[in-house]
C-alpha cells in the first residue's frame, strides 16, 4: 500500500479520485502502443488499462486488500459507457491466525 501511495503522489495526473477508490487513467504513447494489425486510433483506445469508449471499455475494477493483521477487503467499482463510475460494493472480513 505505501507504494501505491507514493504513485498517487508521484503522478496525481493519472489518477481519479471517486469515493475514495482510485482509478488509473494513463494513456499510452503512440511508440508504447503494439502492433496488434488493427488501425492506431484503436490502438489507442484498447491499449490503455482503463479503457473509456461508447461502445467498448473497462466496465468493472476489483481491489482485493490483505493486511498484515488479517483484515481483508474487497472492492469493485463498475463503470458506465464513457467511465462515468456506478455503484461500489465492499466485503470486509478477517481471516483468523
Amino acid at each position: 500500500m505505501q507504494r501505491f501511495g507514493q504513485f498517487l503522489v508521484l503522478h496525481p495526473a493519472q489518477v481519479m479520485r471517486g469515493d475514495q477508490q482510485p482509478v488509473i487513467r494513463r494513456q499510452p504513447r503512440d511508440d508504447e502502443l503494439p502492433d496488434t494489425g488493427v488501425d492506431i486510433s484503436l490502438e489507442r483506445v484498447y491499449a490503455s488499462r482503463f479503457i473509456v469508449s461508447p461502445r467498448y471499455g473497462t466496465r468493472a475494477s476489483t481491489a482485493l486488500l490483505i493486511r498484515d493483521d488479517g483484515h481483508v477487503q474487497l472492492s469493485e467499482r463498475n463503470f458506465g459507457a464513457n467511465g462515468r463510475a456506478g455503484e461500489r460494493i465492499q466485503y470486509d472480513w478477517c481471516i483468523e491466525r
